[in-house]
């Protein structure tokens, strides 16, 4: 007995069938995730370097140069390179196509791990990325003002970030571009040159205190040096008193010979939106989530924290991927619509 003989004399049953098919497709459309780039692993996975206070040759050879060599022990590589710059360095290392991401990215980080021990110790972060598709932002924000400082800007960005990271399906919220506080420490050259006070003698003397602050720079004149730090400094304070020299066995600080404060990192770079100065906050969203149902939670929460802003400050939304998604999920079902249609037609007319 053929299939459609049965459905036509068991009708109400093959009705019932199609309803209930009808009902779990509906349904499962509904609830499925939806996000606008598909989550697949990319062969590959990069090692990255915090080092403060080092030089790219002081990282090449310190830091870069025993990774690749242990990495290039490994089996399956494709390539390895990397770039290095002051204080931070990446290696990336690609695999081959078609083997286990998983086992390869995990011996990555057994490789790493076993040569820790030969690395610098002052070493801030050594941090392996598994590379995936994820990372990329659904939400990229501007923060403009023509006229706020950057503590209004970094403060603002921060306190977005931590009301985006309650969203549910949030994976992580990052900001950019406005400078990082550091501490700078500006020497006075005449007072140095009467005491007859070399240069190495301040840098050493504030490196071996070793504080835990961020790293900044000794201005001498035109050059500016970097310094390192990673110990117990907790003020500014602690950083002034900090003994330079002994000068007629009396004690001679460093905020005798030189002005300490916090500041903001020179501007390499300046970010702008539409042609205004500008910071940027991006999200990127979990794997299997529903990005409508993120945005919905996004922008609710973005417009309690729009009526908290200063007057001079505004948000813009510059990247908004829900946009793209809700196109190609028209798109489907425009086409699916007329396929059916097509196919109406063929069945009844043939």
């Amino acid at each position: 007995m053929k299939l459609p003989k049965i459905a036509i004399e068991y009708h109400h049953f093959t009705i019932v069938v199609f309803i209930l098919l009808t009902i779990f497709g509906v349904s499962s459309f509904l609830s499925m995730p939806r996000s606008e780039d598909p989550v697949v692993s990319p062969p590959g996975t990069s090692v990255s370097v915090i080092y403060p206070g080092s030089s790219p040759s002081d990282l090449e050879s310190l830091v870069v140069d025993p990774i690749e060599e242990a990495l290039n022990e490994l089996e399956d590589i494709k390539t390895v390179d990397s770039y290095a710059s002051h204080g931070f360095a990446i290696i990336n290392i690609e695999f081959l196509a078609g083997l286990d991401d998983e086992e390869k990215y995990s011996d990555v980080v057994q490789k790493v791990n076993s040569i820790r021990g030969d690395l610098p110790e002052d070493i801030q972060s050594l941090e392996t990325i598994k590379w995936t598709t994820t990372a990329v932002a659904i939400l990229q924000i501007a923060l403009v003002s023509d006229t706020a400082p950057y503590s209004d800007f970094e403060h603002e960005a921060k306190r977005l970030k931590k009301i985006l990271e309650k969203v549910p399906g949030v994976k992580e919220v990052d900001t950019m571009g406005y400078p990082e506080q550091e501490v700078r420490v500006s020497v006075d050259l005449e007072k140095a040159a009467q005491l007859r006070i070399p240069l190495s003698v301040i840098t050493d003397a504030v490196n071996m205190n070793n504080a835990n602050i961020p790293g900044g720079t000794i201005d001498i004149g035109e050059k500016k040096f970097t310094i390192k730090t990673s110990g117990p400094y907790n003020s500014l304070d602690g950083i002034r008193n900090t003994i330079i020299y002994s000068v007629n066995d009396r004690p001679l600080y460093l905020k005798d010979i030189a002005d300490v404060e916090f500041s903001y990192e020179d501007e390499t770079y300046r970010t702008r939106f539409n042609g205004r100065r500008s910071v940027f906050v991006t999200v990127t969203q979990k794997e299997k989530t529903n990005i409508f149902h993120i945005m919905d939670d996004i922008r609710t929460r973005i417009a309690g924290f729009e009526e908290q802003l200063p007057e001079s400050m505004s948000v813009a939304y510059v990247v908004d991927q829900t946009n793209s998604v809700s196109e190609r999920i028209n798109s489907f079902l425009f086409n699916l619509l007329q396929g059916l249609i097509i196919v109406s037609i063929v069945v009844f007319v043939g």
